[in-house]
């Protein structure tokens, strides 16, 4: 992914990730806990990862916030 992410501008205003992407993600969990997740739950996951990595590094620091009841994820300065 983070390569990926790399090649598109860090997925700076990127709104949808592309189907072979997300296949891909979903091949590579088969067999793990994870595998039932859907692809629309992985596109979630890492535009919203990403959004937050790009958040620190703009900061340079940052506290980050998951709430694993509301699946949210931000960043506190």
């Amino acid at each position: 992914m983070f390569n990926y992410a790399r090649d598109h501008h860090w997925l700076a205003g990127i709104t949808r990730l592309d189907q072979e992407l997300l296949r891909t993600v979903t091949q590579m969990v088969r067999g793990l806990e994870v595998e039932e997740r859907l692809a629309a739950d992985w596109e979630r996951a890492i535009l919203e990862g990403f959004a937050a990595w790009r958040s620190l590094v703009e900061l340079r620091e940052g506290t980050l916030i998951v709430d694993l009841e509301e699946r949210t994820l931000r960043v506190a300065a």
